[in-house]
């Protein structure tokens, strides 16, 4: 209770793009990371592999995907 108001007890919670975790751990936050940037470079590799000019790709990531 905080404040007279019921706070649910979670074990991570997403806050302005940053998964924090009852521990403060970053692993919740890393995991997240690596999953999103494995599904860009899986659609790089794929573009590689039919071989689209590299400027190409890289307008792909960059508007397609919302590169870093």
């Amino acid at each position: 209770m905080i404040k007279a108001y019921s706070v649910e007890n979670v074990d991570s919670f997403r806050y302005l793009g940053v998964h924090l975790d009852s521990k403060l751990n970053w692993s919740v936050h890393i995991d997240s990371i690596v999953k999103n940037l494995n599904t860009r470079l899986y659609c790089i590799r794929k573009l590689t592999a039919f071989n689209v000019d590299k400027q190409i790709a890289a307008i792909f990531y960059n508007f397609v995907l919302g590169g870093v």
